[in-house]
């Protein structure tokens, strides 16, 4: 009777090594982003506000168009208008006019002709805090913060997971141990812009306990230059044998 070759073991979760260099990497741009977000967040919430106020307690008042102009970019045309709040504002001892720029539509900006009168929503008690009457800006200013917001998460995550790989590097450092190592399998899979290069090996984590620890790991160097059962060092922390790295 002939026998039934063993199947080869199912593939571990692919793991990234822990590394000095990549937990600093991740930590800075996850700060220095986080901190941009954050002020972006500030910015955003403050106009926010500043609508809520404008739509709680402003007024409508009329005003004049001063000057419009187009300016051209990558995305397209951006149209701004300049505009005046007029004469119900006036103060006979401080003639100053309170002026303003604001972007819209194409279609806005052909009605918006110099000279022409248009509706302006101000706050009475800071007149100069104003915005065109037609233009709605909440639900814009509402949608941007949200997705600030979520873009912020996500920074906090990378932030959180560049804290622990750094603390899984130095538990490597101070409590790591020495093993050997054989190499399971090596494979490659589509990153979409590039190829992941992995390698798969199993290791004694507590000869004692007879116990095998298996893993897998993205690591082009081990893909390049070991093959199915290599033997090779890996260091590991003993009570966390999924805190792993091959060493090369």
């Amino acid at each position: 009777m002939t026998a039934t070759p063993s199947a080869s073991p199912a593939r571990p979760p692919v793991k990234t090594p822990p590394s000095l260099s990549g937990a600093i990497a991740g930590l800075g741009f996850g700060c220095l982003g986080s901190l941009l977000f954050l002020s972006f967040i500030i910015g955003k919430a403050s106009d926010v506000m500043t609508e809520l106020e404008l739509l709680r307690e402003g007024e409508i008042a009329e005003g004049v168009i001063l000057n419009r102009h187009e300016e051209s970019g990558e995305e397209g045309e951006t149209y701004w208008v300049e505009y005046q709040l007029g004469p119900l504002l006036k103060d006979k001892s401080s003639p100053a006019l309170h002026r303003n720029q604001a972007v819209v539509d194409g279609d806005t900006y052909s009605s918006l002709r110099p000279r022409s009168k248009v509706l302006i929503r101000y706050l009475p008690a800071a007149p100069e805090i104003n915005r065109l009457d037609q233009h709605q800006p909440l639900i814009g200013d509402l949608v941007t913060l949200f997705v600030i917001a979520i873009g912020s998460v996500g920074l906090i995550c990378v932030v959180i997971q560049s804290l622990q790989g750094l603390h899984h590097v130095i538990l490597l450092a101070c409590r790591g141990r020495q093993a050997m190592a054989q190499v399971v399998d090596k494979w490659v899979e589509d990153g979409g812009f590039t190829n992941n290069y992995y390698v798969s090996y199993r290791f004694e984590a507590d000869p004692s306990l007879s116990f095998v620890h298996y893993v897998a790991e993205d690591n082009y160097t081990a893909y390049r230059n070991l093959s199915v059962n290599d033997h090779v060092m890996v260091r590991f922390v003993p009570d966390r044998p999924e805190i792993c790295r091959l060493k090369l």
